[in-house]
């Protein structure tokens, strides 16, 4: 058996190409008051737009192409926030290109998010307005589904042969080396 189809069979194989799915999810985050798409002035949309292409330019980031899975997380920090929907409509369309410009922006079309979830946190007040937004390919979340769901049958992985006791840390810092 080849040395890959061994690690691919392995819970440390499969360890190791969760963590990589992980480090490479979109993570952008950002310290803005939340708006809605009327009530957003227009320099704070292009400066959202403009942190976001600094993001995608630093990390060497391009547009997905393919379906998506996008998490909006608010911290809203005023009393009487905008409604959740207009908020999550307003940050998807700031997303992609409206117009032809030379900005780097993480979607080509809305139509790309095959799940959209979010979170509005304003069960007590922040010390902080934020938004983050997480996006993942559809591919990665439906991988961490099967290892999910693998994980969750207790049956384990093939070619472990009970064998469990792998140091975690090493594990962590190879994934994030190479």
């Amino acid at each position: 058996m080849r040395k890959l189809d061994y690690l691919l069979h392995t819970s440390i194989g499969n360890y190791k190409r969760y963590l990589n799915r992980y480090y490479n999810r979109f993570d952008f985050q950002i310290v803005q008051e939340t708006y809605s798409k009327t009530s957003m002035p227009l320099e704070e949309k292009r400066r959202f737009q403009q942190k976001l292409d600094e993001y995608m330019r630093s990390n060497n980031r391009k547009a997905f192409h393919g379906p998506i899975v996008l998490q909006l997380d608010f911290f809203p920090k005023r009393r009487k926030p905008p409604s959740i929907y207009k908020l999550a409509k307003n940050y998807i369309d700031l997303m992609y290109p409206r117009e032809t410009r030379k900005i780097r922006l993480p979607m080509k079309d809305d139509r790309q998010i095959s799940i959209l979830i979010v979170n509005y946190h304003v069960q007590e007040e922040n010390e902080e307005h934020l938004t983050r937004l997480t996006i993942a390919p559809m591919r990665d979340f439906m991988k961490d589904l099967k290892l999910y769901e693998i994980i969750r049958s207790g049956s384990g992985f093939s070619e472990d042969d009970g064998y469990m006791f792998y140091d975690v840390d090493n594990l962590i810092s190879s994934v994030r080396k190479g």
